[in-house]
């Protein structure tokens, strides 16, 4: 279990150039990456950069929330910690809600992974079993405790990140426990079959 915390991450501007976001992890090169997530602060509305081959789950960390509209479709109100998925080809403005908000971002390529994004709140126990080849947990809220069937536990704190490599595809069991009110996030990566193999290191 590999453990990420704010050290670690790298600060950098968006595609665009009218922001910045903050690198948590990725998989592969800063150019061609099979994923990656971040956190962003956005300060006014405006259009999110274009990301082709890509898809893009966004989630509303603090602040009262936003609307999307991808490629003239418009999104219900996203408030906290309720992802919304999108195609980051499309041309996406946002519009804020109640002024500035964070948002945490996973990006992963369509041709080469698929994925599953879960939050979870951490006052209620959480017992999880997956067969994904990458697990990503990151406490967004408060601490989050977490025991795996492969043996390690750890705990996260506030914005960090556990990886887990499950290279074996046998069925691995999660448990996370926290704090009143804390959220965290699991993601599951899986490499598509034929499309090269397991996903290397970030």
């Amino acid at each position: 279990m590999r453990h990420y915390t704010a050290e670690s991450y790298v600060r950098m501007p968006w595609k665009n150039g009218a922001g910045f976001t903050t690198e948590v992890a990725r998989s592969g090169p800063v150019e061609g990456y099979d994923w990656r997530l971040s956190i962003a602060d956005i300060a006014t509305d405006g259009p999110f950069s274009s990301f082709p081959d890509y898809w893009r789950v966004i989630t509303v960390l603090e602040g009262a929330g936003m609307h999307l509209t991808v490629d003239g479709q418009p999104s219900e109100a996203l408030g906290p910690f309720e992802a919304f998925t999108f195609d980051g080809a499309g041309r996406t403005e946002c519009a804020l809600v109640g002024g500035p908000i964070r948002d945490f971002n996973l990006i992963y390529r369509k041709c080469r992974i698929d994925s599953r994004l879960t939050w979870v709140e951490l006052s209620n126990a959480q017992h999880l079993v997956t067969d994904a080849p990458t697990i990503l947990i990151f406490a967004a809220a408060g601490q989050a405790a977490l025991r795996c069937s492969q043996g390690s536990g750890l705990l996260l704190g506030e914005q960090e990140l556990a990886r887990i490599e499950n290279g074996t595809g046998a069925m691995l069991s999660l448990d996370i426990e926290g704090e009143r009110g804390g959220h965290a996030a699991v993601i599951e990566l899986w490499t598509r079959e034929g499309e090269g193999g397991s996903l290397p290191e970030g």
